[in-house]
């Protein structure tokens, strides 16, 4: 079965520095069990010999609004994302470890186009944290909140070492085109079970957010 992993600072920080140059955003919609993840696709072809992925089949899906988004935000540059990351996500991490608090909920990036025309050189707002089902926590009020918004999505599961993230998003992305889907301006990522960064059993969901 399935579970959200609420991660130890140590193994939250290893698992962003995993993940060099790709947008990690947690679902706000459900846990994943063995009896809602959809059946997964064969494992995609590896030319390169790295360890091959498997992507489920395409959901289309509203993810429900609620919850508490505690987070940092920054304007980060698609070409080096993992400036981005430490920039926003960083001090919230040092904060979460200095304090001592017990990690609250899911991690959640959110990835977020600024203008409808903005090309992929374009800056893209980065907000990074973790999401609450109980409220502010304590100590945590000089970062921003909002409850997180509604999104209609394509929702697909990934399943396999994070070095293959990549290529599991351009297989989707290249899906949503295929199915006639216009994506939207925002996109987010489920962490829903990890082991370690390469690890084969490491379970995401993926949300491309559509119009």
């Amino acid at each position: 079965m399935f579970r959200v992993s609420y991660l130890h600072p140590a193994r939250l920080l290893q698992l962003v520095l995993a993940i060099a140059g790709i947008v990690a955003v947690v679902s706000l919609s459900h846990v994943a069990t063995a009896e809602n993840k959809p059946a997964t696709t064969q494992p995609a072809p590896d030319p390169a010999g790295a360890a091959a992925f498997h992507l489920s089949t395409p959901i289309v899906k509203e993810v429900a609004p609620g919850w508490t988004f505690v987070f940092a935000e920054t304007q980060a540059d698609p070409a080096n994302m993992m400036a981005g990351i430490g920039a926003a996500f960083g001090p919230f991490m040092a904060h979460l470890e200095a304090s001592g608090t017990t990690p609250f909920g899911p991690v959640l990036f959110t990835y977020r186009q600024n203008q409808p025309d903005d090309t992929h050189d374009d800056p893209i707002t980065l907000r990074c944290g973790m999401v609450s089902m109980a409220g502010v926590p304590d100590g945590f009020d000089d970062f921003e909140t909002e409850a997180v918004a509604p999104l209609r999505c394509v929702s697909f599961y990934f399943t396999g070492p994070y070095t293959q993230l990549p290529a599991a998003w351009e297989q989707a992305f290249g899906r949503v085109h295929a199915d006639g889907h216009t994506p939207g301006p925002e996109s987010r990522e489920v962490y829903l079970y990890y082991e370690a960064a390469d690890s084969p059993n490491n379970v995401v969901e993926i949300q491309i957010g559509i119009e």
